[in-house]
């Protein structure tokens, strides 16, 4: 049995920018995913799942930051957009309507923290990452640490001519 633990950091790198530190996290990175497919039943077997069609999958990673006012976190550069903000390069400010998603994408690396028992691969590289749609970022305003909970979509890209949504070397 072998058991896999250790941490990342993360850069983030805006369609326009360079690669900013996302800083420290509540409790690491959280890869997640959603098959969809159109399910195939009959009325033979009533509402049981006998088949279906493949359909793709979605994936995620969502994290707690605790550094909220690290540079790629915050956007506080005017030449490329923040991680929780990229519609504009200023935050709190709207931004162009009607861009594509792909177009608003940067690129989110995690790296394996030196010596540590992470997995077996030293990055998990997504090429197109995002704030994901309809995700709700809260930032409290009070006396306590401020913190950015965020999740990202990873949009699929191509590779060496396989489409992908992270490489994990």
């Amino acid at each position: 049995m072998t058991f896999i633990a250790g941490p990342f950091t993360a850069t983030y790198t805006p369609p326009s920018g360079a690669a900013l530190a996302l800083g420290i996290t509540q409790d690491g990175f959280e890869l997640q995913w959603s098959m969809h497919g159109d399910v195939i039943r009959g009325d033979n077997l009533g509402e049981s799942i006998q088949d279906g069609v493949w359909r793709g999958h979605d994936c995620y990673i969502e994290a707690l930051f605790e550094e909220f006012d690290a540079a790629a976190l915050y956007g506080a550069n005017t030449t490329a957009a923040g991680a929780h903000w990229p519609g504009s390069t200023h935050f709190g400010r709207h931004g162009q309507v009607g861009r594509l998603f792909t177009a608003l994408a940067g690129s989110l690396i995690l790296t394996k923290v030196a010596g540590t028992g992470a997995l077996p691969a030293t990055t998990f590289t997504c090429g197109k990452a995002l704030l994901a749609n309809g995700h709700v970022v809260r930032s409290k305003m009070a006396t306590r640490l401020r913190t950015l909970p965020l999740r990202f979509l990873l949009l699929p890209y191509t590779v060496s001519s396989d489409i992908v949504h992270f490489v994990n070397v």
